[in-house]
């Protein structure tokens, strides 16, 4: 504590506290474990309230699993004395049970005041099928059901105490009360994919808040539902659980993606060179993004930018610009990003496409093999009159563009792979029979996807490197301005 007070100045210029309760096997269902989440969380939530104002919002980093083990947290099961209401936020007398870790670390923290839960894990969740389809279960289980039980809760204190303009906290901290509400007044199903939260009986959610619950107001805004009429809560309403919920799926999604495995990186000589010094790319005219969907089966929204010289007019493409995105973005992050009106008055036709299932372009079953996605690609050129192609591909989209370059690289007249999945399919004979100039991208941070992609890569016989320095797995994202540099000296040269 005097040492955090010592650093008070830093607490001051935060926005938010992030305290780590990652939970040891020695704390497994002990009462120390609850009391290392408990006094973690106080210090925090002390920390935060320094200083004028509000209170700084304090978001837990947590683990579905043990360290060093995937062993879920041991679910919840409730042997607690409920007091005057049926939704139980003012219960008591919990007694510890074998049960108890998700309460010891979800729950104590969000009695606390914890603002949200971020869930983060490691590459052995995905070491076997088995242990993927473990922490699966656990997800859209115990974990998930748990979480959507305590953030609803939350919800609902919020509305009944403050109006929703703040979040609940225990009176006494040491006070072993849980923001959870009552089974007999509630249920939790799976519809679809997806938890929902139902209400059977929604008198009983009225009152008993303020037995031993107050409130809080932070700097940030509380996100919060206003509590619907209707009966049914969807599960992706509730802020909290999104929170936790998203993050843990999506780091799961980039774990299970084809082709992570680390891999040593070769360093790169011609990486940033000519951006050091340079200022930013940007559009020196207004160029204007039209947008338009291809039928067939799936159909395929793209968006256009068209090339024009440096009074706006339209002038005939030096190149076609084919660009795909990855798991966790659309064509729209190449119009936001500002790649599409680089590229058009750089004299580059840019056509970026949803792929299937993604942003406007709707699903599709019939995409399951090499073959159908690059039957796919092929059917998106050629209705757009793209004879030959530059194809930018980050990430989850090399599910379409590897096994393209392998089928149809005369097709193509310059690849531009950005940390790719799908690289290990492919044996070196067959890396060394393409012959399309490529432009391996990747993140320096990236040493999982990005450093496996660029080493099975380097055997194309006419690749060349661009690694930018400081930059993460969507590396175009974390350093913009060396990546447009990058793009645009190397489509000179082709």
């Amino acid at each position: 504590m005097s040492r955090n007070d010592q650093l008070n100045w830093l607490w001051m210029e935060s926005t938010a506290l992030f305290p780590s309760i990652y939970m040891g096997p020695v704390l497994r269902s002990t009462k120390h474990g609850r009391l290392f989440v408990r006094n973690r969380v106080k210090e925090a939530i002390r920390v935060a309230s320094v200083g004028k104002g509000v209170t700084r919002p304090v978001f837990v980093y947590t683990r579905p699993t043990y360290i060093g083990q995937t062993t879920p947290l041991s679910e919840w099961e409730r042997r607690c004395q409920q007091i005057t209401t049926r939704l139980a936020l003012c219960q008591t007398d919990c007694q510890l049970t074998p049960q108890m870790d998700l309460i010891s670390t979800i729950g104590e923290s969000v009695a606390l005041g914890a603002a949200g839960v971020i869930f983060w894990g490691d590459t052995s969740y995905a070491s076997s099928p088995s242990s993927c389809s473990n922490l699966n279960e656990y997800l859209m289980g115990s974990l998930g059901s748990y979480l959507l039980n305590v953030s609803t809760a939350a919800e609902v204190c919020s509305e009944s105490l403050c109006k929703s303009r703040g979040r609940c906290l225990r009176k006494r901290p040491d006070q072993d009360v849980y923001l959870h509400l009552d089974s007999s007044s509630h249920s939790i199903i799976s519809l679809s994919g997806q938890l929902k939260f139902v209400v059977e009986d929604r008198r009983s959610h009225d009152g008993g808040h303020h037995c031993h619950f107050s409130v809080t107001v932070t700097r940030l805004s509380f996100n919060t539902i206003i509590y619907p009429r209707s009966l049914a809560m969807n599960f992706l309403r509730n802020r909290l659980v999104v929170l936790g919920l998203v993050l843990l799926a999506t780091l799961l999604l980039y774990l299970l993606l084809p082709a992570i495995r680390q891999g040593s990186m070769e360093p790169s000589l011609d990486a940033q060179k000519t951006s050091a010094t340079s200022p930013p790319l940007v559009a020196s005219v207004n160029v204007s993004i039209r947008t338009g969907q291809l039928p067939g089966d799936p159909p395929l929204f793209f968006r256009e930018a068209l090339p024009v010289d440096a009074a706006g007019r339209q002038m005939l493409p030096r190149l076609q610009i084919v660009m795909l995105h990855g798991q966790a973005f659309t064509s729209k992050t190449w119009e936001e990003l500002g790649t599409m009106s680089i590229l058009a008055t750089h004299g580059y036709q840019t056509l970026a496409v949803d792929l299937p299932g993604y942003g406007k372009s709707p699903d599709s079953e019939s995409l399951k093999t090499d073959q159908s996605r690059v039957d796919l690609l092929s059917r998106f050129m050629e209705s757009l009159g793209i004879r030959y192609a530059v194809l930018v591909s980050p990430s989850m989209s090399g599910h379409y563009s590897i096994p393209f370059l392998m089928k149809n690289s005369a097709k193509l007249q310059a690849f531009i792979p950005i940390a790719p999945v799908g690289t290990r399919s492919y044996t070196p004979q067959q890396y060394q029979n393409v012959q399309t100039p490529t432009l391996i991208v990747f993140g320096a941070l990236d040493t999982n996807l990005g450093a496996q992609s660029h080493k099975n890569l380097l055997q194309l016989p006419h690749a060349s490197v661009l690694k930018l320095e400081g930059a993460r797995h969507a590396c175009y994202m974390d350093k913009p301005k060396e990546f447009h540099h990058g793009l645009i000296n190397f489509l000179r040269n082709v």
